[in-house]
């Protein structure tokens, strides 16, 4: 056994013995974005147009290799300047930002452990800024998302997914 492996075998068993719980772990999240429609095609794909609504979605998932109890998760999203962020409650949800827990698009993840907890925006100044309907159920002022888990401590392997709608400018 060469010395670097017999040091780096010592930092492992030392890292699970450690009592001392750690700051922060390591998640995963992937942020994808999805066309849903645009004002001037109906029968060709939608396109990155004004007017074009807009899907965003962020998958969280605890690795299975994470030997770190996560047991308060907050995910911050940053809102891009070009879009309008949508307050009306999001597919079956009563809220903006909708939470899908274990099972994401057909795949059989295991549960996160976890349940939606609160939701904050932010105007870019303050995070206790208010959503306001501008009448076509957008504010434009919204550049920021923060959502707090509760419930639990995030299984090692569980996902869940957070998903919320915007309008290109």
């Amino acid at each position: 056994m060469t010395p670097l492996s017999l040091r780096m075998i010592l930092a492992l068993i030392a890292a699970l013995v450690m009592t001392t719980p750690a700051i922060a772990a390591d998640l995963n999240v992937d942020k994808t974005s999805t066309i849903v429609g645009d004002q001037v095609n109906t029968l060709t794909p939608a396109r990155n147009l004004p007017g074009a609504t807009i899907d965003y979605s962020l998958v969280a998932t605890n690795p299975l290799l994470n030997l770190v109890t996560i047991r308060h998760v907050v995910i911050e999203d940053v809102i891009p300047a070009t879009v309008k962020f949508r307050v009306l409650p999001y597919g079956s949800g009563s809220t903006a930002v909708e939470f899908t827990n274990g099972t994401l698009l057909g795949l059989q993840l295991l549960s996160s452990g976890l349940t939606y907890g609160s939701i904050e925006y932010s105007d870019g100044v303050t995070w206790t800024y208010l959503p306001q309907d501008d009448g076509t159920g957008y504010d434009g002022k919204v550049r920021g998302i923060r959502v707090t888990m509760s419930n639990g401590i995030m299984t090692t392997g569980g996902a869940f997914r957070l998903r919320y709608r915007v309008m290109l400018r």
